[in-house]
């Protein structure tokens, strides 16, 4: 990944969103998405956007127009997937020696990066969250001791000057056609 052109630190990031008074839903995208109504999937979104717009401040125009790479780490403790919500408190504890992990990072993973995209471009940080612009996302996975230590990186390049030129050449021609 080329020089990094923006970057987010969302610190001991949200782990639940309040589906009721009383409620409260994982934030996992598998368990969003499969199982849940599209209103409820809706407001499930609705409350992850405004959360990540305390974190990704407007811009006065998008950082640039050529295709980007969007990389997000996620620093979580190996059993992040034991993390419940019991009386409106978060509840955690460290994981034992012999402890095996059982959740999913794409699960974890997707549905923040869906609403980071969508924000990114409410925000006028990216001009767009199509494949025009947005060329490669990827995500890794860094263990932490403690749940208090977890914390996601949004960083977004540009992509190497070989794939630059082949976006330019593609898309100018596109846009020509539209007659843009």
């Amino acid at each position: 990944m080329s020089r990094v052109l923006y970057k987010v630190v969302i610190p001991e990031f949200k782990t639940h969103v309040r589906q009721g008074k009383t409620k409260w839903k994982k934030i996992n995208g598998q368990s969003i998405y499969t199982s849940a109504h599209h209103r409820v999937r809706h407001l499930f979104m609705e409350q992850i956007h405004n959360y990540l717009t305390l974190f990704i401040t407007p811009l006065e125009a998008p950082i640039t127009s050529k295709p980007l790479e969007i990389h997000v780490t996620i620093y979580a403790p190996i059993n992040y997937g034991d993390v419940r919500r019991i009386r409106g408190k978060v509840n955690w504890k460290p994981a034992k020696e012999d402890y095996q992990p059982s959740w999913d990072l794409d699960n974890f993973s997707w549905i923040w990066i869906k609403g980071m995209q969508d924000v990114l471009q409410k925000q006028n940080v990216i001009p767009d969250d199509t494949v025009k612009y947005i060329r490669k996302v990827s995500y890794e996975y860094v263990p932490v001791d403690s749940l208090d230590e977890r914390k996601m990186v949004l960083s977004i390049s540009h992509s190497d000057p070989g794939i630059v030129r082949i976006w330019k050449k593609l898309f100018t021609k596109n846009d020509k056609k539209d007659g843009k």
